[in-house]
């Protein structure tokens, strides 16, 4: 049965790696995964040019597969006509292969891998919902744990995790105001827009993500990568780019003795996590300069923690939260797009 599972396994990954060349866009890769990863790709659907003049000049460069958007093409059109109707398709995976060569727990080589199949929809393009988006997201991971060798304790790669296949996100969002003010509902990733930094995506260490203090709360953390959890979340953006948000979700996301799948489980005694963010944002033609933003959290429910000024072994219980502050500046851009050049951040 174990080597079922392992063959079954080796096919995924070789399909999944024919599939990221055969789609994968032929310009560039996304910055989070061109770092990330040996073996990287992201396939999305493109929009729909409707200049019948450039018509030619399209399919000349589909004809040319060095010079296509997309390797795999428009699918007789299929493409095009999916993304008309709202609907964009989008296929990641990253693989990381580590090896401890001195020092840590143990000599030894470890193979990772995550897969995100993400449908996004515009819903007022398909049905007629007008500023309503909906989004689903896959996640699936596989392969060993690179801390067993080396025994860190923010981890080593940000795709570490239980092997397992889980929906990872649903969610349904509505925009009011001139999309001003939005409001989404569904499992939610937390990490998505709270806590978060533009610059900090090309690496794949977990401690430039999250902080550490809030990826380690709670009593299965809070709804990140690889556990979401049910979450109403509010927010308000201005035209110059600053934000206000806020989100109240499930206080233990999925199942504390169960990492494999997806669980949804709603109990009283998990109380809420709440957490809000402010942000200050400088745009140039739409492009981010600079962003500041303090942010917080808190737990509804108290958790034990051991009391470390009392003699022996006492626990006693205290609410959870905590407060956090990061920054990121472009300190140098001189080329054609201002998202290359250096940039700065702070966490």
């Amino acid at each position: 049965m174990k080597n079922t599972t392992s063959n079954s396994r080796n096919i995924l990954i070789i399909l999944a790696i024919l599939f990221s060349y055969l789609s994968a866009p032929a310009q560039s890769l996304q910055p989070d995964t061109l770092y990330a990863s040996l073996f990287s790709s992201t396939n999305s659907a493109v929009l729909v040019n409707s200049n019948p003049g450039t018509e030619a000049v399209q399919a000349e460069e589909y004809d040319n597969l060095f010079n296509r958007q997309l390797l795999s093409g428009d699918w007789g059109g299929i493409r095009s006509f999916l993304n008309e109707t709202g609907f964009n398709f989008e296929f990641v995976f990253k693989a990381d292969l580590f090896s401890n060569l001195y020092g840590g727990f143990q000599r030894g080589t470890k193979y990772l891998d995550n897969i995100d199949l993400i449908l996004s929809a515009d819903l007022g393009s398909s049905i007629n919902w007008s500023h309503t988006n909906l989004t689903v997201h896959f996640l699936g991971n596989g392969g060993g744990s690179p801390c067993e060798l080396v025994g860190a304790s923010q981890g080593i790669s940000n795709i570490e995790t239980t092997p397992t296949w889980k929906l990872y996100q649903l969610l349904l969002e509505k925009k009011f105001f001139d999309e001003k003010f939005s409001v989404a509902i569904g499992l939610y990733d937390l990490n998505s827009e709270f806590d978060t930094r533009e610059t900090s995506g090309i690496f794949i260490n977990p401690s430039h993500g999250i902080g550490d203090e809030f990826a380690k709360s709670g009593l299965n953390g809070p709804s990140i990568f690889p556990t979401t959890s049910l979450a109403v979340r509010l927010k308000f953006q201005a035209v110059n780019g600053n934000y206000f948000q806020s989100v109240i979700l499930d206080g233990v996301p999925g199942n504390l003795d169960n990492p494999y799948g997806t669980h949804i489980n709603l109990n009283k005694n998990d109380g809420f996590l709440v957490a809000t963010e402010y942000g200050i944002v400088e745009l140039d033609e739409e492009v981010q300069k600079s962003k500041i933003a303090i942010g917080s959290w808190i737990y509804t429910s108290q958790s034990e923690v051991n009391d470390i000024y009392s003699f022996g072994t006492q626990t006693r219980l205290e609410n959870n939260y905590g407060f956090y502050v990061t920054a990121e500046r472009i300190l140098y851009s001189k080329f054609e797009t201002q998202q290359l050049g250096l940039t700065g951040l702070f966490a």
